[in-house]
């Protein structure tokens, strides 16, 4: 535009001077068209002919130039063409599920990254481990915050939380309390306790569904609703926030805390349009804001009031003692003594820890099953694994964890081929940078394909098919679910990954190996295999695993028990699978309290014996021997003989000693009072090396101590 305002401007004696000066000025690497228009003749031809041939000629010239220096600077990844102003959204809108148009784009461009542009934020996608470990550990301090939108600032009240928290110092506060408070690894087995009822849990649901010769169980419902009672006894020390069902299983309270937390979840993150274009922030696009409210609100419905009278009463002084999660981030103080959190940063934080914990475990175990079921060798091998790890005799427990390998690998394996969802949480790009040789302007959004990198054929061998044994390199190594090679996306790496990496697979391994351990699984019988079809919307099981469970470890046992000489006969079936209701009460209740230890092998508790000969079909035969010698100590010799009826195994009776005071077991309750007939209850753990069997045993301890008094103790029951 410079060179055409010069050419008709000027009159045609300083025509060639300006145009030489313009020459020389802008490019003095160029032939100077100076030259040729000074030994050039001005007439009206020559000056057509300068004005439409020659200057083109230069205008193409310097567009050249432009461009040779525009190359030297790197461009963006491949991707398609934007529109002015909104980007990629019309495409994106048109196209759902977004993730699918995504995975459709970077195949068709054949690329391991690329660019969309939605609205003005630049979304780069990735899908090969070694650009992921350039973004992620390389340029981690880049990539280290989150984004700002909506969604995420209203489930975490104006981000106060840690996951989803842009980087700053509320980040670095957040991340502190979870790290060293809440799941360090002095806290984790704290609450190994917890894990273990929930646990044993699982099984007695299970057991529930399948103890009649076997059953068909929804196995979508058993996993989702293990991870919500298990967070809630984290949290809360509550398993259920109602009443429960008898056998076990969630009431429909439960339910709809849990689907609650899947629909939070699943609208987070979920491309929306208001995120990228906030002046349409009013707009509700797909009804999506209207969705995330209700579920959160929901939610909030049933952790706010829990959070505001365990506040009350740690103020009040009516609790003083650690039970849970919730007490520890009440409990932390500053260097003034002053609360450390505030009410809504507790809220906040108790909120991302629910969603956050509750759709790996699930969708990977419901996954692995399905695989599993359709190939029973691969299923036959870990059975076979926790057999010679565990045994028959108990139930797996967390201390086994180190030795399941193989029950590991398929885990592993299912997060790689079946993620739970497509992308991680966004990273955001704190300045701009160079990744891969493309150019990542600041405040670019970066997302890992988690297929992409699990399914990427340079990475893995036949990566469409389910193959445990590729993660297992050698008889000497551990398999870990973390991937800190990103070959396949599970926890994440770098300062932004997932700090519960421990609780997390604990969890998941759990939750896989008593359902492994504890019952065969087979298709239904209208259905040859499992159907593998994935949903169209995510990557979650398109069909709920329905599956035909049958108990494999039920162990009858014979106690004998003698009582001052008289001896009292009968049969009470004890097996592995816990029995009983007593976890729907107040877990705070002496009574319910096992305190049992990884290295134990319990499996939970069986009900009261004592408490359940009458009731007991068939009953039990009891054979109690009273050897006590001074009765201010009152104690109380049992003497047991446990045979065992454990299919495909021969064991030898094994006999226990077991002794009670009043005053020993830190679990009894205070005397009851004097005019009482029994003036003292004490429960012990019962525990079989053998079978890893472990009752609470209530025995009336009498005072003064003879047989008379407990033959009438037994009768009264």
């Amino acid at each position: 535009m410079e060179l055409l305002y010069i050419i008709v401007t000027c009159t045609q004696p300083t025509l060639n001077q300006r145009l030489r000066e313009y020459t020389s000025f802008k490019f003095n690497y160029l032939l100077r068209l100076s030259v040729i228009i000074s030994a050039m003749e001005y007439s009206a031809p020559t000056f057509l002919l300068i004005l439409f041939f020659i200057i083109p000629l230069f205008i193409k010239l310097l567009k050249h130039n432009d461009s040779t220096k525009k190359s030297k600077k790197p461009r963006l990844p491949p991707g398609p063409k934007p529109w002015p102003i909104v980007g990629n959204i019309p495409e994106m809108l048109a196209n759902k599920p977004t993730f699918r148009w995504i995975q459709n784009i970077m195949n068709d461009l054949e690329t391991e990254i690329a660019c969309i542009r939605l609205g003005n934020i630049h979304v780069i996608l990735v899908t090969s481990p070694s650009i992921a470990r350039e973004f992620f550990v390389k340029q981690d301090a880049i990539f280290a915050s989150r984004p700002l939108n909506w969604s995420s600032k209203y489930v975490s009240s104006g981000y106060l939380t840690t996951t989803i928290t842009p980087f700053g110092e509320q980040w670095k506060k957040m991340k502190r309390v979870m790290v060293e408070e809440l799941i360090s690894p002095k806290r984790h087995q704290w609450l190994h306790d917890k894990r273990a009822e929930e646990a044993d849990n699982l099984v007695r649901h299970v057991y529930n569904q399948t103890k009649n010769g076997g059953g068909l169980v929804d196995l979508r419902n058993v996993t989702k609703q293990y991870g919500g009672n298990l967070m809630r006894r984290l949290l809360f020390n509550k398993r259920y926030f109602g009443n429960g069902r008898e056998d076990g299983g969630a009431g429909a309270v439960e339910l709809e805390y849990v689907e609650s937390l899947f629909i939070a979840i699943r609208h987070i993150y979920a491309f929306s349009v208001s995120d990228y274009l906030p002046w349409l922030w009013w707009l509700d696009f797909e009804g999506h804001k209207k969705i995330l409210k209700e579920a959160t609100n929901t939610i909030r419905k049933y952790h706010d009031p829990i959070i505001e009278e365990r506040i009350h009463q740690w103020r009040n002084g009516t609790r003083a003692h650690q039970e849970d999660w919730l007490d520890v981030l009440i409990s932390l103080k500053d260097a003034n003594n002053n609360p450390f959190l505030t009410l809504q940063e507790i809220k906040s934080q108790i909120m991302e820890i629910a969603v956050g914990a509750i759709d790996n475990p699930y969708n990977n175990v419901e996954w692995v099953l399905s695989e599993m079921i359709n190939q029973p060798e691969m299923l036959q091998k870990a059975t076979q694994e926790l057999d010679s790890v565990v045994g028959k005799e108990r139930l797996v427990e967390e201390s086994d964890i180190p030795k399941l390998n193989y029950v590991k690998a398929c885990l592993k394996e299912g997060f790689r081929l079946h993620p739970i969802a497509d992308f991680n949480v966004p990273h955001v790009s704190m300045e701009d940078t160079i990744v891969a040789n493309y150019f990542i302007p600041k405040g670019s959004h970066i997302l890992v394909r988690r297929q992409g990198i699990g399914h990427n054929p340079r990475v893995w061998e036949e990566p469409l098919k389910f193959k445990p044994e590729r993660h297992l390199k050698n008889d000497a190594c551990r398999v870990t679910l973390a991937e800190p090679n990103l070959e396949l996306f599970t926890f994440g790496i770098g300062r932004r990954s997932c700090p519960a990496i421990t609780l997390g697979s604990t969890m998941t391994i759990m939750l896989f190996a008593r359902l492994v351990h504890g019952f065969t699984w087979i298709a239904p019988p209208n259905e040859s295999t499992i159907d593998l079809s994935e949903y169209e919307r995510d990557t979650t099981k398109a069909k709920p695993l329905v599956a035909l469970g049958k108990p494999r470890l039920s162990s009858p046992t014979i106690l004998d028990i003698r009582l001052g000489g008289e001896k009292s006969t009968c049969i009470y079936p004890t097996h592995l699978y816990p029995s009983g209701d007593g976890f729907k009460s107040d877990p705070k209740r002496e009574e319910y309290q096992t305190g049992r230890g990884a290295e134990q092998g319990g499996i939970g508790f069986t009900p009261s014996i004592l408490d359940n000969l009458t009731a007991a079909n068939p009953p039990l035969r009891l054979q109690v021997s009273n050897e006590v010698n001074e009765p201010s100590q009152a104690p109380l010799a049992i003497h047991l003989a446990i045979p065992l009826a454990v299919p495909h195994c021969r064991r030898s009776v094994t006999h226990l000693a077991i002794q009670l005071t009043k005053h020993t077991a830190t679990v009894a309750h205070q005397p009851s009072s004097p005019s009482s007939r029994c003036s003292h209850f004490s429960r012990c753990r019962l525990t079989s090396p053998i079978c890893g069997l472990r009752s609470l045993l209530t025995l009336s301890s009498l005072l003064p101590p003879s047989s008379s008094h407990y033959s009438s103790a037994l009768s009264s029951h």
